[in-house]
């Protein structure tokens, strides 16, 4: 019974010192855990290297790479077409469909327009060019304190106050119906001209002119913006033999205005002032 306990006692001592050994870990019974033991720290590294899972992270920054399509934002820059838009803003053919005032072009004025046009230099003639007596100041004395000759023997008056109160007035009213090289040849004429700073100009000479029977013809130019005003007359007793004169309405930087030779322009509205009888029809080319 002895001999029992002691065993018992020797195996219980036994396995009391095989597991310190285990506990300890060098001496593993099984040969294959000493093998296997020294890729324990390995595989305690791959903690780091499964918190290296970061590079599988690091593959976000390709995410990120997705974000460049910030560079493909540069279709922004496909607002670069905005300079493919510059054709628009070249509106260049507009510039082709210029000489706008499309409505000025010839053919496009009817002949109301024509005839008010003529109507308005008509008046402006007779009142400035035709008979300038008109507008001098009926209160005005002797010329002499406000006369001075410019050329030949022209003496001047005062206009009246309320009219233009400066030969460059006058001249731009003047060109509203005349083109500028008849304007100025018209003033010219009778001599307007500012005097210590008032607008003055030299009296008529007007002769008593016959009644006319007019026939007016306005026929467009196929190849300019103008019109030809082409004007037959007689006198109503026939006593004198029919004549024609012709002048031109044109188009020129904007401005419509009458144009020709001032003496044909002169005889022009000289006779529509006198007429008894005005026919007026459009005519074609």
């Amino acid at each position: 019974m002895k001999r029992i306990h002691l065993l018992a006692l020797l195996l219980a001592l036994m396995l009391l010192a095989g597991c310190a050994r285990t506990a300890s870990g060098p001496d593993v019974l099984d040969p294959d855990g000493v093998g296997a033991l020294p890729q324990g720290p390995a595989n305690d590294e791959l903690a780091p290297a499964t918190a290296e899972p970061e590079p599988t992270e690091a593959p976000s920054p390709a995410p990120k790479a997705t974000e460049e399509p910030k560079a493909t934002d540069k279709p922004e820059a496909t607002d670069e077409p905005a300079a493919a838009d510059e054709p628009e803003s070249a509106g260049a053919p507009e510039e082709a469909d210029e000489p706008k005032p499309a409505a000025f072009k010839a053919g496009k004025l009817s002949e109301n327009d024509l005839v008010t046009a003529m109507n308005a230099a008509l008046s402006f003639y007779g009142d400035w060019i035709y008979n300038a007596s008109k507008v001098i100041d009926p209160a005005a004395e002797d010329p002499a304190s406000v006369a001075h000759r410019r050329t030949g023997d022209i003496q001047l008056w005062p206009v009246k106050e309320g009219t233009f109160s400066s030969c460059d007035e006058l001249f731009a009213a003047a060109c509203r119906h005349f083109h500028e090289e008849i304007a100025d040849v018209f003033l010219d004429e009778i001599g307007a001209q500012d005097v210590d700073g008032v607008l003055c100009v030299g009296r008529a000479d007007v002769s008593e002119t016959l009644g006319f029977l007019c026939e007016l013809t306005m026929v467009p130019d196929q190849e300019e913006d103008a019109y030809s005003f082409d004007l037959s007359y007689t006198t109503a007793a026939a006593r004198l033999p029919a004549d024609s004169v012709s002048v031109r309405y044109e188009l020129r930087d904007g401005q419509w205005a009458f144009a020709g030779r001032p003496s044909a322009l002169h005889q022009f509205f000289s006779v529509l002032m006198s007429a008894d009888d005005l026919v007026v029809h459009m005519g074609t080319n």
